[in-house]
């Protein structure tokens, strides 16, 4: 079985400051979801990038009886991202394991602001990006522990 990816291992959004942080959690809507529930379902057209405030979510591919765990996230984290960023189809479950508190960043929203302060949008898509770097580099070197092979 493969290892499973914590996003603790992961600093993210560490580009930004403090005014950053405030700027975006006023236009973040704050959301709470009890155990099981599902935030994100594979193949739903998703326009938000979620901030993991409190609690603990599982990513996980349907299946017919047991569903696929590709990660558990806790602490501070995001997700929704791959989305959020392309456009395309959310390409697997995140289901909320236990209580979750989540902040939901709407693109449009979001859009506004980067607008408004330039070097904001600077940051907040540079930290995306090193997020997203090291969240593959851990995932790559499970994989070669593993012997899995390419992922």
């Amino acid at each position: 079985m493969p290892r499973v990816f914590f996003a603790s291992e992961v600093a993210i959004f560490n580009k930004l400051t403090i005014n950053d942080w405030v700027k975006l959690i006023k236009l973040c809507d704050r959301q709470i979801y009890v155990s099981n529930g599902k935030i994100l379902n594979k193949g739903q057209i998703n326009t938000a990038i979620y901030f993991l405030v409190e609690g603990c979510v599982r990513i996980e591919l349907p299946a017919d009886q047991t569903p696929q765990l590709l990660a558990r996230l806790s602490g501070s984290a995001v997700f929704g991202e791959m989305s959020f960023l392309d456009g395309d189809a959310v390409s697997a479950d995140v289901v909320a394991e236990g209580t979750a508190e989540l902040l939901r960043l709407e693109r449009d929203d979001l859009e506004l602001l980067v607008r408004a302060d330039k070097m904001f949008g600077l940051r907040f898509y540079h930290s995306l990006a090193v997020t997203l770097s090291q969240r593959i580099r851990i995932t790559n070197a499970k994989a070669a522990k593993s012997g899995s092979g390419v992922i």
